[in-house]
């Protein structure tokens, strides 16, 4: 272009509308650099020494066009748009017809051309739409639209999830153990601080000290992240939900009304951790935590005074 010409070898002086300081002298080729990067715009001053006075960058018509040249929007043809009409040339003639027409045969009859169709909006209220600007290609390409932040959220607290579930199991696992152990916690306790005099027989024939042996072993697995016992822990979790369900039903329909909210306690218990063995879910896996907390402490309390109820 011209002003390349008349202004590459040409040297400027910049400074902000609010600023004393000026900056340079700077080449053409460092304005642009500038100008991309946003550090001047239209209303940035630069020295004319021609008028020995600052002026706007906007009033200068050769450096706003080498600065801030005008970018052109990409726009999208809507589906069954039809293209710009392109004015028809007139027919040619061809050798044939010329003949025809110079012996004094008649020509044959022209062939109608196809009318075009209109293609009608399906909302003629909807307004027009604007066409896709750089910007928003950008933005796509590097994953900054609604869809991609609502995936990042998503997975987010997906990852939240997986990083709750194994200690909130491990710990209700371990609360479990205590609770089966609480009913027989005095001979328990006696073993441990007199194992040589021990009956560890009669603690053995006891199933609920079996199980929460059981529980406790789940609960290190857990608490050491081994995440292959799930299917065992769901096994667990079903026959022990089964088997201590129907001795607090026993004792409920024998008139204990003890009996009844353990059966209650055991089964929010059983259920909130086979939720979270399932889950990956932060809002459903903390509610099946929090269920599972709530029946595995009332059945301790149920088991350690087992006239609370009375």
């Amino acid at each position: 272009m011209v002003y390349d010409s008349l202004m590459s070898d040409q040297e400027y002086y910049v400074r902000n509308p609010d600023s004393e300081n000026a900056r340079g002298p700077f080449s053409l080729d460092k304005l642009q650099s500038l100008s991309e990067a946003g550090q001047i715009d239209r209303e940035s001053l630069f020295y004319d020494e021609q008028s020995e006075s600052w002026r706007l960058l906007g009033d200068s018509e050769t450096l706003c066009a080498a600065l801030f040249p005008e970018k052109k929007k990409l726009t999208l043809r809507r589906r069954g748009e039809l293209p710009p009409q392109v004015p028809a040339s007139p027919p040619v003639q061809s050798t044939a017809d010329s003949a025809a027409q110079a012996v004094g045969k008649p020509l044959p009859k022209p062939v109608p051309a196809r009318e075009s169709v209109p293609v009608e909006r399906s909302d003629p209220s909807a307004p027009e739409r604007s066409g896709l600007e750089v910007a928003d290609l950008l933005a796509a390409a590097e994953g900054h639209t609604d869809e991609m932040e609502l995936l990042r959220v998503q997975r987010m607290w997906r990852d939240r999830a997986v990083a709750l579930s194994l200690p909130m199991m491990a710990f209700l696992m371990l609360l479990s153990s205590l609770s089966l152990f609480a009913g027989d916690w005095k001979a328990i306790w006696g073993c441990a601080t007199a194992p040589l005099d021990a009956d560890w027989v009669a603690l053995a024939e006891n199933p609920m000290n079996l199980l929460g042996l059981l529980d406790l072993f789940f609960a290190m697995l857990l608490a050491l992240a081994v995440t292959r016992v799930y299917s065992l822990l769901r096994l667990r979790l079903m026959l022990g939900t089964g088997f201590l369900g129907y001795t607090a039903y026993a004792a409920w329909t024998a008139g204990s009304a003890q009996g009844g909210y353990s059966v209650l306690a055991l089964v929010l218990f059983g259920a909130g951790v086979y939720v979270c063995t399932l889950t990956i879910r932060f809002s459903l896996m903390l509610f099946s935590g929090l269920c599972a907390l709530a029946g595995v402490s009332a059945y301790g309390i149920l088991r350690v005074f087992p006239g609370i109820l009375s």
